[in-house]
Order: C-alpha cells, then structure tokens, then sequence
C-alpha cells in the first residue's frame, strides 16, 4: 500500500491506509501489550512515524514520507545487517554486498582504536 501510494503520486489516502493497515497488522501478531512494548523501546522511531504521520495529514506528503521512512529505518536498522549478509549469496550483487561490509568493518575497526 505505502509503495503504491508513492507510486501514485504520494496519494494521501494510501498512505494513510498503509499506515493503519501497519499498526493493525502489528496488533494481529503481537497483540495490544507487544505493540505498546515495541513503540515504547524505540522513541526516535516512534516519534519519526508519529511525526511523520501528522505530515501526511496535514498535507506535506513527501516530507511526512521521508520521516516515517527515517522511523522505519530506526525501528530495523539491527535487521539489516542480517538482510544484507543473507543477500552476500545472490549470485549478481553478492560480492559487492560483501565488499560494501567489508569496507564498513574496517572502518569500524578504525574508528574503535583511536
């Protein structure tokens, strides 16, 4: 839904029905305490949705998209070191992929001695 809204030309009504259709499917698998628990653990993201959202229905669609889009990133952002290790076996990008974590771990390791 929210690609589609983006598709369309940031439409406002399905970006909002991707949001809700969101939090309703947050609330089918883990249940009304799980979803409190999981917003209440990460407040950057949080607040980036919720703030994001309100954009949306104001009317600034594409700064409100790219906030929600920060708070998605912050809620997953320790997901996706283990999505992109999974995708250092496709036979086309995985190299690359694996050169681009390689080049981070050295920064990293940098960074950590001084």
């Amino acid at each position: 839904m929210y690609g589609m809204g983006i598709l369309l030309f940031f439409d406002r009504a399905l970006i909002m029905l991707a949001n809700l259709l969101f939090l309703a499917g947050l609330f089918i698998l883990v249940g009304f305490s799980g979803t409190i628990v999981f917003f209440a653990k990460k407040i950057k993201g949080s607040l980036a949705l919720i703030i994001g959202f309100v954009f949306i229905i104001i009317g600034y669609k594409v700064i409100g998209t790219i906030i929600q889009l920060y708070g998605i990133y912050e809620f997953f952002k320790l997901y996706a070191i283990k999505f992109l290790s999974y995708f250092e076996w496709v036979p086309i990008i995985g190299p690359y992929i694996s050169k681009l974590r390689s080049v981070n771990l050295k920064k990293n390791d940098d960074e950590n001695k001084v």
